[in-house]
């Protein structure tokens, strides 16, 4: 296993709105910022990191994603520009953070040194007990992530305890918030995952105002009208009261 960074770059018309054109890659000695700044010489319009996370294995993860998004007819083709360029929509985007998330490597915990007294009471000795079968467990762990990648919902929230409504008010204005470090929201036609996505907001920066009470279906949604008058329903996650 080689650990490194697994990052998502996409392609932008002016640093902001985005091209919908990704690159999906990995780097074990430098920064996906370091990375993006090679890239860049080579691509006219300019590029933005999106998400980068340590994997204890980044050739595997890179693998996994590449073949997920190529089988699915992703993949995006022009000269010299290698495996790793796909078409994305926000939701292929979502998806593939998600996966990232749930293979990042993670610390693992080493246990506090434990005292062995003798029978005399005289002598001790402290030993620290190492998990030496970590690596092995790890494996185990990101290939059953990676046979189950089909498994992960392409728009993930949090169903919201009811009593939390409260806070809300309708008619007045919200701020929308990110959802798990993601930068944008989707305003969606109906109050449901799988609705067709009207418009989409950037969140600590859009506004919304609540013109109704909270539904729930596959998650808490809110009815809202957005600062150009559009109309449509965002995850009760997204607004900041």
């Amino acid at each position: 296993m080689t650990m490194g960074y697994v990052y998502l770059l996409a392609e932008t018309h002016d640093g902001i709105q985005r091209t919908g054109i990704y690159k999906i890659g990995k780097t074990t000695q430098t920064s996906a910022a370091q990375r993006k700044r090679q890239y860049q010489a080579g691509n006219a319009r300019p590029l933005v990191v999106i998400y980068e996370k340590v994997m204890s294995d980044c050739q595997m993860i890179e693998t996994a994603l590449q073949r997920h998004w190529k089988e699915q007819e992703k993949h995006y083709y022009f000269e010299g520009g290698g495996d790793e360029w796909f078409c994305l929509n926000l939701d292929d985007v979502e998806t593939t953070i998600n996966f990232m998330d749930e293979s990042a490597y993670r610390e693992p915990a080493h246990s506090e040194p434990v005292c062995h007294k003798s029978i005399d009471d005289s002598n001790y000795s402290d030993d620290s007990e190492f998990p030496v079968a970590i690596v092995l467990i790890a494996s185990v762990f990101l290939f059953a992530l990676v046979a189950s990648f089909s498994q992960y919902s392409p728009e993930p929230t949090t169903r919201t305890n009811e009593s939390n409504f409260n806070n809300t008010t309708i008619g007045n204005p919200y701020r929308v918030r990110c959802i798990r470090g993601y930068p944008d929201v989707n305003l969606r036609a109906s109050p449901s995952l799988n609705a067709p996505i009207k418009d989409v907001l950037q969140c600590d920066v859009a506004t919304v105002i609540v013109t109704g009470e909270p539904i729930a279906t596959d998650d808490y949604w809110y009815p809202v009208r957005t600062s150009k008058g559009m109309t449509g329903y965002i995850a009760k996650v997204a607004i900041d009261p």
